[in-house]
C-alpha cells in the first residue's frame, strides 16, 4: 500500500528510492548537458573498492562506501540508482545527502562533483546535469550536500521525464603523500514540493527501471 506524504513538502527519506550502482569505466566520456559546469567528468580509475550499501540509510555505516590507497591524483565516477527507484516527476524539486569523509590531507578521497540524470518515461533518452560545479577538499568529517533543481531540470520533470540516477565523482586530487581513506554516502532524501490545497501526494513503490512508466507513480 502506498504511503501518504505530508501536504507541506520538504525533505523525506525513502527506503530504496535509489537502488543499484555502477562504477563508470576509466576513460568514460561523461559530459553534462547542462548545469553549473559542463566540463567533462573525467574518471581515470575504476578500481576504488568499498561496498554497495543503501544510500537512503540514516546511518553512515550502512551507506555505500568508496575507499582506496592513493599516491597520485585520481578520479572515479559512481552512479547510484542504476537498477530501480521511485521515479518521481515534478513533485520533487531537489535532493540532499550526507557524505562521511574519513580523513583530510593530501591524496585522501572526497566528493569532487555531484551530478544527476533524468530519463524519459517511455524511451531511453537521458539528460545529465551537473549540480555543484568543481569542488575542493574541505576537511574530514560529515558534510551535507543540498541540490535544488534548476528551471531546465524542472521543465523536463513537468513533461515526460523522471529523476533517474545520482552521479558522484570522487577524487584524491590535491596535496602529496600516499594515504588510504574512504568516503561513505548516506541519508539521501528527496525534497518534495507542497501539495495543492486540499490534496495529498501518494508515494509509489520502488520498482525496477524498466517499470518506471507504470501509472502508480506519485500522484
Amino acid at each position: 500500500m502506498a504511503e501518504i506524504l505530508t501536504t507541506s513538502g520538504g525533505y523525506k527519506r525513502i527506503t530504496n528510492a535509489l537502488t543499484g550502482y555502477i562504477v563508470q569505466p576509466s576513460g568514460a566520456n561523461l559530459v553534462p548537458d547542462s548545469g553549473t559546469s559542463t566540463s567533462q567528468y573525467n574518471p581515470d580509475v575504476d578500481w576504488w573498492g568499498g561496498n554497495t550499501g543503501d544510500i537512503t540509510s540514516s546511518t553512515s555505516s550502512n551507506g555505500p562506501k568508496v575507499s582506496g590507497n592513493n599516491g597520485k591524483d585520481h578520479w572515479q565516477v559512481n552512479d547510484y540508482g542504476t537498477t530501480g527507484g521511485c521515479y518521481f516527476q515534478d513533485h520533487i524539486t531537489g535532493f540532499q545527502f550526507k557524505a562521511d569523509q574519513e580523513r583530510d590531507g593530501g591524496r585522501t578521497l572526497y566528493v569532487k562533483r555531484i551530478g544527476y540524470t533524468v530519463r524519459d518515461l517511455y524511451s531511453d533518452i537521458i539528460y545529465f546535469y551537473d549540480a555543484k560545479g568543481i569542488m575542493i577538499r574541505t576537511g574530514k568529517g560529515i558534510k551535507t550536500y543540498t541540490v535544488d533543481f534548476d528551471s531546465n531540470t524542472m521543465s523536463k520533470l513537468e513533461s515526460t521525464y523522471v529523476f533517474d540516477m545520482l552521479r558522484i565523482q570522487y577524487s584524491s586530487q590535491g596535496g602529496s603523500g600516499s594515504r588510504t581513506s574512504y568516503v561513505q554516502l548516506y541519508n539521501f532524501k528527496f525534497k518534495f514540493a507542497t501539495a495543492p490545497s486540499g490534496k495529498q501526494m501518494i508515494l509509489p513503490p520502488s520498482r525496477p527501471k524498466n517499470e518506471r512508466s507504470q501509472q502508480n507513480r506519485i500522484a
